[in-house]
Parts: structure tokens; sequence; C-alpha cells
């Protein structure tokens, strides 16, 4: 139905290319985010905070930090208790990143829940989407890609893996402290985009928050080993194109400043770091799949069998740093309560 092509090298920066184009994790490399988070910090009481709060800061919007800033000038007392509420180490967000961690690796799956799959008396039409839709999906998702990793072109053992966790599209009672700590670091715009995606009747068991993939790239992917940057979608849909980056593997930190100035993303990775060396090859190239390799995806059918969407892509794309870079991918519940 589909195909999924790579580059046959990764594409590296040259000093004549804009910061936006230049690597995994430009933020971290933004003056001017350095300048605003210094500057919020100043109206902090205790201006530290954990790596999951740290992280959020580092690839939250800059107009939301701008927006906090002039809210801090106009109304410093009261504000400022908000900001140093808002920052430090909380609960509220830390669940919320590390649901995110969680929901991928212990939920997801292409196959509907026992839950769904239940005898409960409902009406037909509701029946019918809880029950048919998980599993069509699933299918059309393998037709789409052919069976075969978007990644490295392998046949076995590939399973279908949702984008966004199956679990953050099951309604929004119970995950408004999900949404609500999005808010805190990203616009409203932005988060009622992916909320508008993720919510909708349809929004997660979709065939455009699907993709297939080995199982172990599957779980690299679920521990924020490695992300897809979206890049373009061409004009008639058929046509996606993502960017393939390594990313570091951090450890989770309890107390830190919130100025403390992360390390760059290296650009140039082709395989894992820290000491836990795995790599992905493409069966198709015989090459090693390397940071800022470039995928493009294929669809014959753009309505019957769409591509990976790419607002969902977007929103994977930064939560999964901010997992690398908070290392909450990797904290067990015991290392968080200390």
């Amino acid at each position: 139905m589909s195909t999924s092509t790579p580059t046959s090298q990764s594409t590296y920066p040259s000093p004549n290319q804009p910061l936006s184009t230049m690597g995994p994790a430009d933020e971290l490399l933004d003056p001017r985010r350095r300048d605003l988070i210094a500057r919020l910090s100043r109206f902090m009481e205790n201006p530290e905070t954990d790596s999951i709060g740290w992280a959020c800061l580092w690839f939250a919007d800059l107009s939301t930090m701008e927006d906090l800033i002039k809210a801090c000038e106009q109304n410093p007392p009261t504000v400022s208790r908000h900001i140093s509420a808002a920052l430090k180490k909380n609960d509220q967000r830390a669940q919320a990143i590390r649901a995110w961690a969680s929901a991928r690796s212990s939920e997801d799956s292409g196959e509907p829940s026992a839950d769904e799959e239940s005898d409960t008396e409902e009406p037909p039409t509701k029946k019918r989407r809880l029950t048919s839709d998980p599993c069509r999906a699933k299918e059309l998702c393998e037709e789409r890609d052919d069976e075969k990793c978007v990644l490295t072109g392998c046949t076995v053992p590939v399973e279908v893996v949702h984008i966004i966790p199956r679990s953050l599209g099951k309604g929004e009672e119970g995950l408004s402290d999900f949404w609500e700590a999005l808010e805190c670091y990203w616009s409203s715009e932005n988060v009622s985009a992916w909320k508008e995606q993720v919510l909708d009747p349809d929004g997660v068991d979709t065939c455009s928050n699907l993709m297939c993939l080995v199982n172990v790239a599957r779980r690299l992917w679920e521990l924020a080993v490695f992300a897809l940057k979206p890049l373009s979608l061409s004009e008639d849909k058929r046509q996606l194109e993502v960017q393939f980056y390594w990313l570091p593997m951090n450890r989770y930190r309890q107390t830190m400043p919130v100025t403390a100035i992360p390390s760059p993303f290296p650009h140039d990775l082709s395989s894992t770091n820290a000491g836990y060396t795995t790599v992905l090859r493409n069966i198709v190239t015989h090459s090693t799949i390397c940071s800022g390799d470039i995928f493009t995806f294929k669809t014959d059918d753009p309505v019957g069998h769409p591509l990976p969407s790419m607002q969902l892509l977007n929103m994977q794309w930064i939560l999964t740093r901010v997992l690398a870079l908070s290392g909450a991918a990797w904290v067990t519940e015991e290392e968080e309560d200390q």
C-alpha cells in the first residue's frame, strides 16, 4: 500500500544553516530562551525545580514564558508566588509527564483492551465504535505500511504502535492534570490543537495515530531513546517527511536550578549512548540509522489510509524530548519520592 524511504545518509548542519534546522534540540542553544528562563527565575522565591520542570522550561513555547514574565512584572507578589508554585518540583506535573511515558510503555497496543471488548450493554453504535474501530485502524495501518517497520523495513517482529498513547484518548475526565500541566508551558493554541485531535471520538484509534515499528524500535521510542521530527506533508497528503534523531539518556534529578544550562543534544549519533549501545539498521539500504536521517512515509490513499498526523507527531516530538532531557522515562517511583 505504501512505502517508507530512508535517505542514503544523514543530514548534518552546515555553517550557513539557520538555527532552526541544525539539530534535535535547537531550543537548548537559543540565547533568547536562556534569557527568558533567567528572568523568570528572578521572580521565584526558590529558583529550583526537579529535572522534569526544568526540561519543560527548555522546550516550552517562548510566548508562554514571555506572558508569565509580563504577568510577574505587572503584579509581582501575587504572580511570583504562582510562578514559584508552578515551576518548583510538583507532583501534578511529574505525574503528567510520567503518565505520557508509562502510558506508552504499559498500555500502548494496536489491540483493544479487555474493557473495550466487554459485553456491557451499550447502544449498538457506541459498541461498534469501541470494539471494531481499533481493530480496523490496526488493519489500515498494516495495509498502509505494508506490514513493515517504517524505519528498518523489517517484517518480523513488527507491531502497530500508537503515536499518542491510547489512554490519553479515553476522554478528558481523569486527565485534567495532564492537560493543565501542559498549559503551564505551551500555548493554549498548541494545547487546544493537541486536545482536539486526541480527544476526538476517533482521534487515537485511527490510522493517522498509528505506525508499524519493529519491536526493538518500539521499545526504544517508548523510552525516549529516539524521536521523530515531523518536517513536511505534501499538498496531496501522500508523502510525509520525518527526521530521525537519537536522544541522550539522562538521569532524573530531584533538585536543580532552573537556570542550569543543559548540554546540547548531539546531532550526529549512530546509536544510543551512556554505555547502552543499541543500533537500528535499515534492511533496504543496509545502513545504520543515524541522527539526521530523513524518512519519507507514503500512502496511495490519503483518505482511506491516511499518513501519521503532523499535529500528533509534533506533540510526540516535544514530549519525547522532555522525557529524554529530564530522565523521566527511566525514573522509578522510589527515586522520584526520595
